[in-house]
């Protein structure tokens, strides 16, 4: 890469993610495809997270977005057994 090429742009650009969450989720990185094996709730999650990438998300709000109908506290600890699996 030239001194003057802004980074990324020369031949060795870094890999790149490609996420299809339409019909089957599909993942890629660099052109390999990469299995996906979490949870039910983890497919939301991700979707959320990328669909408001540019933002800061709390855990609280997220647990609470994606379990409205539990208390508090049990919200966050689905949250976190998502995140664990």
């Amino acid at each position: 890469m030239r001194s003057d090429d802004p980074v990324g742009t020369g031949p060795q650009r870094a890999a790149r993610l490609e996420v299809g969450l339409l019909g089957h989720p599909r993942f890629t990185y660099g052109g390999l495809q990469l299995a996906f094996g979490g949870q039910r709730k983890t497919l939301p999650i991700l979707a959320y997270l990328l669909i408001h990438r540019e933002a800061q998300i709390a855990r609280d709000f997220l647990a609470y977005t994606m379990w409205p109908d539990v208390a508090e506290d049990v919200a966050l600890a689905n949250l976190r057994r998502t995140r664990r699996s």
